[in-house]
């Protein structure tokens, strides 16, 4: 009697021999891998089987490419291609999916138009200087920079003081100082401030205006400040004189930005910050002065010592003045 054979039947052995063999049964296509029929996986329907005669061979969709691999089909990588990227092949560059790749650290780096001019940046040189459309590049150790004026400006010399040069939309002029710094709106109109103006002011528009100190690492270090109520009430503060004053029973500093602070702290009294020493500051309602040949008032060595009754006659005693007496 015939009957329907069965599935085993249909696909019989699956071994070494018949390793990547394709049967259908019931419509269903079954493939011989690793031993034992299984159906396809919806990438090989498309791509085809993946199986230990496939190994590292690719094949594409139409969208992706793919590779087949001990589990399967998997997207193609940039490693599978040339494999890991490691420190003997730094600066190794590439191309995959038309597409230009540089071995970077530990990982495959897609590179951008500046890579692609100069090259990898490994290195940090703020000094060594990259052009490129008009814009001028440094390597900061990992990417390519827009490079500080300091550094694409010619040096700042006596010969040069008072040039104004531009670049990335900003001016800059060339101060006593021998330093570039920006080259404000109101520089035009009041002339520059800087140095030698320091602590002078002009009147513009109705206004008072101030040639401040402003501490820190901005490429403005002077700038015209227009003056405030603190300023009329206090006296402007053109800073980077640690000024202490009091107004309306608030203990204000003139700071070292250039402008009147509420007194909330007392910065350390040493040899980094000249401008404190011998300077009389009311803190939390009592007085200090800043000497550190004084025993401090604190168990840091912040060097502020609290004046007694005593300092009132002769002012305090500090290293200075040891052997002097008081009657």
């Amino acid at each position: 009697i015939w009957r329907a054979a069965t599935k085993s039947e249909v696909l019989g052995t699956c071994d070494d021999d018949s390793e990547g063999l394709e049967k259908t049964y019931s419509s269903i296509k079954y493939a011989c891998v690793n031993k034992e029929w299984r159906t396809y996986t919806s990438l090989e329907r498309t791509l085809g089987l993946c199986y230990k005669g496939t190994l590292d061979k690719t094949a594409s969709d139409g969208v992706e490419t793919y590779i087949c691999k001990e589990n399967g089909w998997k997207k193609y990588t940039i490693e599978d291609a040339y494999g890991k990227c490691t420190y003997s092949i730094q600066g190794k560059t590439v191309d995959f999916a038309s597409v230009a790749y540089g071995c970077k650290g530990t990982y495959w780096k897609r590179l951008d138009t500046l890579d692609l001019a100069f090259g990898l940046c490994f290195k940090r040189d703020e000094y060594k200087i990259y052009e490129y459309n008009g814009n001028h590049y440094f390597c900061n150790g990992s990417e390519w920079e827009i490079a500080p004026y300091w550094n694409v400006l010619e040096k700042c010399t006596k010969a040069l003081e008072g040039k104004i040069e531009k670049y990335r939309e900003k001016q800059y002029y060339c101060s006593s100082l021998g330093k570039w710094q920006e080259y404000e709106p109101l520089d035009k109109e009041l002339g520059v401030c800087e140095a030698k103006t320091l602590a002078t002011s002009k009147v513009y528009n109705g206004y008072n205006y101030g040639c401040i100190y402003k501490s820190g690492n901005s490429s403005n270090l002077y700038e015209w400040r227009k003056e405030n109520s603190l300023d009329k009430a206090l006296g402007f503060c053109y800073g980077n004189t640690f000024e202490w004053k009091v107004y309306d029973e608030t203990d204000y500093l003139c700071d070292d930005h250039g402008e009147w602070k509420k007194l909330t702290y007392l910065t350390t009294c040493d040899s980094r910050f000249a401008n404190v020493f011998g300077k009389t500051v009311r803190f939390n309602g009592k007085y200090y002065y800043c000497d550190i040949s004084m025993n401090d008032i604190f168990d840091t060595d912040n060097g502020w010592y609290a004046l007694q009754p005593i300092d009132s006659i002769k002012g305090p005693c500090h290293g200075t003045r040891l052997g002097d007496t008081l009657t």
